[in-house]
């Protein structure tokens, strides 16, 4: 789960211990998701496998007082530290309307500190990682978003997108490396594609 000021993020299949706050949001979201489905279903009848493209739920408004529930896919979740945002779908809980929402293709929105959404035992469904190496995946995330984050990058209002992540860390001369099952960041030198390093 990842809490900001106007905006709670729950894993579709995240299952960590939690205090009696995170149970209770944790509840909230499969409310809304129980909701939505019907919702969706009724609406998109001939559209329901669309329902199970999306792995983050965004609960979007005041703690509590959500206005707008998000049901997002991303591209890379659980397989790269940031994936890509792909598809999207909004609920709206007042009025039970929910609808397909476009996603731009040129600079697609991120998801920063995505381990924190994975389930605890380590295993996401359809998996094809044993359960070690999802465990390794998600320590391995832990310590590059740890790092990205004392690094400060998260703050500056570039990172939101892909190529505006892509960008800020040619700028700060760094590579995440996901390749095998533990991520990890380097550093590198400048010899970067040319159209990167002249938007820094």
């Amino acid at each position: 789960m990842i809490e900001h000021p106007n905006v709670v993020l729950v894993g579709r299949f995240e299952r960590a211990p939690l205090d009696f706050a995170g149970a209770w949001i944790r509840d909230a979201a499969g409310r809304f998701e129980s909701i939505a489905q019907r919702a969706w279903f009724h609406r998109y009848p001939e559209d329901r496998e669309k329902w199970d493209d999306w792995n983050v739920i965004a609960m979007v408004g005041k703690f509590g007082f959500w206005h707008a529930v998000e049901f997002m896919g991303f591209d890379g979740f659980g397989t790269t530290p940031v994936p890509v945002l792909r598809s999207r779908l909004q609920f709206v809980p007042a009025t039970r309307h929910i609808d397909p929402l476009p996603v731009t293709g040129y600079d697609p929105p991120v998801l920063h500190k995505s381990s924190r959404l994975m389930p605890a035992d380590g295993k996401l469904p359809g998996d094809k990682w044993t359960p070690a190496a999802r465990k390794t995946w998600i320590t391995g995330c832990r310590t590059v978003e740890d790092y990205l984050e004392r690094c400060g990058l998260y703050g500056f209002p570039t990172a939101g997108t892909q190529r505006g992540w892509e960008r800020l860390l040619v700028r700060e001369g760094l590579r995440i490396d996901n390749s095998g099952h533990r991520p990890k960041v380097e550093s590198v030198n400048f010899d970067v594609q040319p159209e990167l390093a002249e938007a820094v």
